[in-house]
């Protein structure tokens, strides 16, 4: 009995105990509902017009250092190549970003932000058109760009890193080609040996957006290419046959190999097609295939796709080929590994005129050409590149600067649509890009701004490189299948402070 009622005492005192406990709950749960409203309300009230007043801080964050070194779930915050700590605000700031990168949470208030007004039904038929239909009829034109002076040269260059072109869409492999429209300058074309073309809409105020992906079945590519008026691309690999792609008809047709003369493996069609050269006029109507060991050159219409002619180095093999500019170019030029420029009237003789050493190279890999046809440039395999001016004094090629800025083998170079810069880089060392300033002066400066900003490492290996027709941007593409991209300021009128 007395067992009993000693039990009997010990629910009650429980139950009144979970009694309380509920009680207590209750109004914490109030207090945390008010704290909660608070806070949000808080937060509603401290953010002005554009975002960017935090509700709460602490001084004492930014004393904070925190390892993201040692912590594999830590390293994807890391923005630079031996990056160890950061402070306790920015290692805050990249929590957010990256989950707002990963969750989308960066468009969780997008149904706040303005929306477009309605669209009248020619613009709505518009809509409906493909999207590389709509760039091509597009008023937007290389002739309607901002009219900028000349850019001086300096230790610094104006300029703006966007995102990746190509952001969200990498390549699955190397990214062996970037190449802008020749007119319409917002339209950019990466390749990479992932069988895959794709086409993007770029422009500074906003993110890249893909407009289409052409998907080549049999042909990792190597160089894809806008030619004539940008309605077509040549796209080629290291097979026998290469593709053109009407960008208009959305049409992709195959040509089977190109057949050569005596040069060309004994008369038969190359077996490699992976060094494709266009000039760099867009109504000139040729391009031209580098046979590599065997020294030819095939130079082919743009209008049948069929062979024109073809040339031979006579002592080495074929590296690189440039036209010289204008809508009929007169001048063909080529180098190989003996480091030898030939010069080849192709307007009228075909024949060699003119064949100059690479002056301080043993092992060309590179040639290009500015787009007036007035300064040539070439790469060798030692990171040599020499600039010279085309026929001076009666000279066909007079040697005008040396740079030595790199010290690996030149993957590519490119002059700006103005020949006020020259673009090279190397894929055999990590961040192995520079701009050159090769405009009037001659003073051959490169900028040591860029890439500055990123750690050597971060823009990983480049392997090719493209201007805009406007020279308003320049895209760069890496072993990571990403196409990074810049704004120039400079050429579109705006002054920023990167």
């Amino acid at each position: 009995m007395l067992f009993t009622e000693n039990k009997s005492k010990k629910a009650l005192i429980s139950s009144e105990e979970q009694g309380s406990q509920k009680k207590r709950d209750k109004k914490k749960g109030k207090k945390g509902a008010k704290a909660l409203a608070d806070g949000i309300s808080s937060w509603a009230t401290s953010v002005n017009s554009d975002g960017v007043v935090p509700a709460w801080s602490d001084a004492s964050v930014d004393k904070l250092q925190v390892n993201i070194e040692d912590s594999s779930r830590l390293r994807k915050l890391k923005k630079e190549e031996g990056e160890t700590h950061v402070t306790g605000d920015i290692y805050m700031k990249r929590l957010q970003d990256h989950y707002n990168t990963t969750s989308g949470a960066a468009d969780l208030f997008a149904w706040a932000k303005p929306q477009p007004p309605k669209q009248s039904l020619e613009s709505q038929d518009r809509d409906e058109e493909d999207p590389i239909t709509q760039l091509l009829k597009s008023n937007t034109s290389v002739f309607s760009s901002h009219t900028t002076g000349l850019l001086k040269p300096g230790q610094r260059l104006d300029y703006t890193k966007l995102q990746h072109a190509n952001n969200g869409s990498y390549h699955a492999s190397v990214v062996t080609a970037v190449e802008f429209h020749p007119s319409e300058e917002g339209l950019l074309a990466t390749a990479g040996l992932d069988r895959k073309v794709q086409l993007y809409s770029v422009a500074r105020e906003r993110e890249s957006q893909k407009v289409q992906t052409i998907v080549l079945p049999d042909l990792p590519v190597y160089q894809a290419k806008f030619i004539g008026d940008g309605s077509q691309m040549i796209i080629s690999g290291n097979r026998k046959y290469f593709y053109y792609y009407d960008l208009e008809a959305n049409k992709l047709e195959k040509v089977h190999g190109v057949h050569g003369g005596a040069f060309s493996n004994t008369g038969d069609a190359l077996t490699s097609l992976t060094r494709l050269f266009t000039p760099p006029s867009p109504q000139a109507d040729l391009f031209a295939f580098a046979g590599g060991d065997s020294g030819s050159i095939s130079v082919l219409s743009q209008k049948t796709k069929k062979m024109a002619f073809e040339l031979k180095l006579s002592s080495s093999s074929c590296t690189s080929v440039g036209f010289s500019g204008g809508p009929d170019p007169r001048l063909l030029y080529a180098v190989g590994d003996q480091a030898e420029i030939y010069i080849w009237d192709i307007r009228h003789s075909r024949k060699c005129l003119s064949k100059i050493q690479d002056e301080g190279c043993f092992n060309t890999t590179h040639l290009t050409v500015s787009a007036d046809g007035s300064q040539l440039a070439t790469g060798s395999h030692s990171g040599v590149v020499n600039v010279y001016k085309t026929e001076t004094e009666g000279k066909p090629l007079t040697l005008v600067k040396s740079i030595l800025n790199l010290t690996t083998a030149i993957t590519d170079l490119k002059f700006d649509p103005t020949g006020q810069l020259l673009a090279v880089c190397s894929k055999w060392k990590k961040n192995a890009l520079r701009l050159i300033h090769t405009g009037p002066g001659g003073t051959f400066t490169t900028y040591q701004n860029f890439p500055a900003g990123h750690a050597v490492g971060v823009l990983k290996y480049p392997l090719c490189m493209g201007f805009s027709s406007d020279s308003q941007y320049f895209a760069m593409g890496n072993d990571e299948g990403k196409a990074h991209l810049w704004h120039l300021s400079h050429f579109s009128g705006r002054v920023n402070s990167e």
